[in-house]
C-alpha cells in the first residue's frame, strides 16, 4: 500500500495561529498612508492664506493662518492619490510658492518635515 505525504499538522492550533496572524499582517499592513507637515511661523506678523499640497494640488491641507510664534501640525492623507511621483508646494499667499520633498508612486518617502518661516525664508528639514 502506497502512503501519499501529508502536510504535518502538530495540532489544531498551529492551523488557527496561522490564520489570526496572516490576517493580523494583512489588517495592519494595509494602513492609509500620510505626511506629517509642521509649520512655524517665526515672524512677528500673521501669515495669511498658508496651504500645503502635493504638486498639481490633489492632495491638500486646504487655506489655514498662523499667528506670530505660533506652530501646527497639518497632515497630507495618500489614501486616495494617483500613483505617480512627486513633490511637495507650500503656498504663501497668491505670489509665494516653494516645492519641497519627493514622493514616488503615490506614496511619501519621509514621515514628515518641519517647515519654519520666517521673514525672509523657510527652513525645511524632514524626519
Amino acid at each position: 500500500m502506497r502512503r501519499f505525504y501529508t502536510w504535518p499538522v502538530r495540532n489544531r492550533y498551529s492551523i488557527a495561529y496561522l490564520v489570526v496572524s496572516s490576517l493580523f499582517l494583512s489588517f495592519f499592513s494595509c494602513s492609509a498612508p500620510s505626511i506629517e507637515m509642521q509649520i512655524q511661523n517665526s515672524t512677528s506678523a500673521e501669515i495669511l492664506n498658508i496651504e500645503i499640497s502635493n504638486h498639481n494640488k490633489e492632495l491638500t491641507t486646504n487655506t489655514f493662518s498662523l499667528a506670530p510664534g505660533e506652530k501646527l501640525t497639518k497632515h497630507l492623507d495618500f489614501s486616495h492619490a494617483s500613483v505617480m511621483d512627486g513633490s511637495y508646494l507650500l503656498s504663501i499667499g497668491a505670489d509665494q510658492r516653494k516645492s519641497f520633498g519627493y514622493y514616488t508612486n503615490g506614496l511619501p518617502l519621509e514621515k514628515g518635515y518641519h517647515l519654519e518661516i520666517k521673514s525672509d525664508t523657510v527652513i525645511i528639514n524632514s524626519f
